[in-house]
């Protein structure tokens, strides 16, 4: 299965990317603002959840499936034709049982082959099962862990009421230009100060009896996670470990953005700090250590604190913080750039082929469609008088969407009898006939050409003939399909009040039709018409002679098994 192929190529790619950023990490860990080393996920989170690539180089490229199979084939060659054997190659008998080892050898070979795709098809099928079903498992389970823990923080949240509380939020508010309405409560039942919500957000304090600065210090960090939108980033990654809950580096790269999520929201509140001020921020961080309850934050939320050890990395990073220069910003961005296009090249195995292969294959289309070009150019340039003098002599008829051409004397009688749900053209002799049905009225001219040159170099027609066939084709696609000289039936229709355009839309008393059926004299469906942008649907019967004998308008019902065989 495709979608498998891909699972495992999109996580492969991942997996290199996060690699080669741990591998890395040494060396830009302290160079490097906290900020940029958080968002470069996001790369490879994009190279997880969309499978878009650049055909110059793909995965495939390392695993080679196909070549596999010719590489077994050439082995066994080399088994059975070593070079031991070709001296003892004496005889003719010999050289029978040799073939017949050979032969031996060669079933069992296909026998292994058909076996690998058997076992490969049967793993990829249920694989997906497994996998989806694992991944939908934990999907809901976060959902339901997300919902319970909200639930439980708001069923024992209290209000409050301080207005020196409020008015402190709300100048943080103003000074980070937030314009959304956020609110604060307060709930000794948590361990640390969080925000949750997604579009009503709220800041939920484990106590308010705190120091103007700490909250000070407290709301600032929480409304910097709100205006980056971590909260949509920590679920986007759940849903990379629900997809690929297989891959233990992607766990790996959630820790790791978590932890950096802090780091970065603290790397923003710094720059805007003295030295004393990020002392005191580094107090608040270290006074919400075993305040409230020991109820640990979910993936729903972001909080002041996510536990001792990160604490204590926080509090080093506040102490040694530095700003960074322009070089470092720099640097940064050809970082990401060049990642990038690491992520992109890496491709996600989604395309099997081999990419010299797809070229070859475009090339061929290419080509292909040029030579149909050029075919078609040559039968506009086709002399088109010799068809047109046909049609007025008659000697071109319709029944039934299929146009007969007579040459070589043929007459009515020497069609053959039938039906189409397109446009036929049939060449009709006395000896015989060769009928084109083309797959639609775009390519009416491509395919009756092809078909006539297959037929003229088989000397199955005559260049006259091919010429008729080509040219009537050529003047039904000038006229949507149809030729008002051979439409017959134009003033009987007439009668019974329908007619029809320049463009070939029917209308029934001057209603246009969505829907008109034909039924001949033993009720058997004749034609059927479909125009989406008609209003009114009619039916058409017939005598056995071929004549109208009633017309009346459909029925819903009737229309709605009409629009089923459409």
């Amino acid at each position: 299965m495709d979608i498998i192929h891909t699972l495992f190529g999109l996580s492969l790619s991942g997996t290199i990317l996060i690699l080669l950023l741990f591998l890395c990490k040494p060396f830009y860990k302290n160079k490097l603002s906290q900020t940029w080393q958080y968002y470069i996920y996001l790369i490879v989170v994009i190279r997880l959840l969309f499978p878009f690539t650049i055909r110059f180089i793909t995965i495939d490229h390392f695993f080679p499936q196909k070549e596999i199979p010719i590489q077994l084939e050439k082995n066994v060659k080399t088994f059975l034709f070593s070079s031991d054997q070709k001296n003892d190659l004496k005889n003719n008998d010999f050289l029978s049982k040799e073939n017949k080892e050979q032969e031996k050898h060669r079933n069992f070979y296909d026998t292994l082959l058909s076996l690998k795709n058997k076992i490969t098809h049967y793993f990829q099928q249920y694989f997906f099962f497994v996998w989806l079903t694992i991944a939908m498992i934990l999907f809901i389970r976060k959902i339901t862990q997300y919902q319970n823990f909200i639930n439980y923080v708001k069923a024992g949240k209290k209000e409050i009421t301080s207005f020196e509380l409020l008015e402190l939020l709300g100048q943080e508010i103003e000074q980070l230009n937030i314009k959304s309405t956020i609110t604060c409560y307060e709930n000794n039942l948590i361990s640390s100060p969080l925000l949750i919500g997604f579009f009503h957000p709220c800041i939920i304090l484990p106590s308010t009896n705190l120091s103007k600065k700490d909250l000070q210090h407290i709301f600032c960090h929480e409304l910097i996670h709100f205006r980056r939108k971590d909260l949509f980033y920590k679920w986007l990654i759940q849903m990379v470990i629900c997809f690929y809950w297989f891959n233990p580096f992607v766990y790996l790269m959630s820790f790791e953005i978590n932890r950096l999520c802090e780091l970065s929201c603290d790397e923003i509140r710094m720059k805007k700090l003295d030295k004393k001020e990020r002392k005191e921020y580094g107090d608040t961080l270290l006074h919400m250590v075993g305040t409230g309850s020991t109820l640990k934050s979910s993936l729903a939320s972001v909080t002041l604190n996510e536990g001792k050890k990160l604490l204590k990395e926080r509090m080093d990073f506040i102490m040694k913080f530095k700003q960074k220069t322009k070089l470092h910003s720099v640097i940064s961005l050809t970082l990401g750039f060049l990642l990038c296009i690491t992520s992109i090249s890496l491709g996600n195995a989604l395309l099997k082929e081999d990419v010299f292969a797809v070229t070859k294959k475009e090339e061929a289309e290419k080509e292909e469609q040029s030579n149909k070009k050029e075919k078609t150019a040559l039968f506009e340039d086709s002399d088109l008088t010799l068809i047109d003098q046909w049609i007025a002599d008659h000697k071109v008829i319709l029944e039934d969407n299929i146009y007969y051409i007579l040459c070589n004397g043929a007459t009515k009688k020497d069609c053959p009898s039938g039906t189409t749900d397109g446009i036929d053209i049939t060449i009709v002799t006395k000896s015989g006939y060769a009928s084109i049905s083309p797959d639609s009225l775009d390519t009416i001219v491509i395919d009756t050409t092809e078909s006539c040159e297959s037929w003229f170099a088989s000397k199955d027609i005559t260049e006259k003939q091919a010429k008729l066939a080509i040219g009537l084709a050529v003047r039904l696609k000038e006229n949507n399909g149809r030729i008002e000289d051979l439409d017959t039936k134009q003033e009987e229709y007439k009668k019974w009040g329908i007619t029809r355009d320049e463009q070939g839309n029917f209308y029934y008393n001057k209603e246009r039709v969505y829907i008109l059926v034909e039924l001949k004299g033993n009720h058997v469906l004749q034609n059927l018409y479909y125009d989406k942008k008609g209003t009114v649907s009619v039916k058409i019967r017939k005598t056995k002679k071929g004549t109208i004998k009633k017309v009346n308008t459909l029925t819903a019902k009737q229309i709605k098994d009409y629009s089923d065989l459409l």
